[in-house]
């Protein structure tokens, strides 16, 4: 009972990320340079995962490609995390 409430929360955590990420990208090329209220919120609440994905690759990512990594593992660790799930906590 408590394992599944807590691979349910990580797994919504993931997701949150996620989607906030994706969310951040679109609005960056939506307003471009132009800072708002808006941008501002997604990059404080995607400021503490793109620390923990800078640390995590060393720093040699940046640019374009650095949001599509942080989207690329956080769905790793969703897929790594209901396959933990399924087969060892089932």
């Amino acid at each position: 009972m408590i394992t599944t409430i807590l691979v349910e929360t990580l797994n919504w955590v993931f997701s949150i990320g996620m989607y906030l990420t994706i969310g951040r990208v679109i609005l960056q090329v939506l307003v471009g340079n132009q800072k708002n209220a808006i941008l501002e919120i997604f990059e404080i609440a995607t400021n503490p995962i793109y620390n923990i994905v800078r640390k995590l690759t060393f720093g040699k990512i940046n640019g374009l490609a650095f949001p599509f990594v942080v989207v690329l593992l956080l769905f790793i660790c969703r897929v790594a995390l209901s396959l933990f799930y399924r087969l060892v906590l089932n």
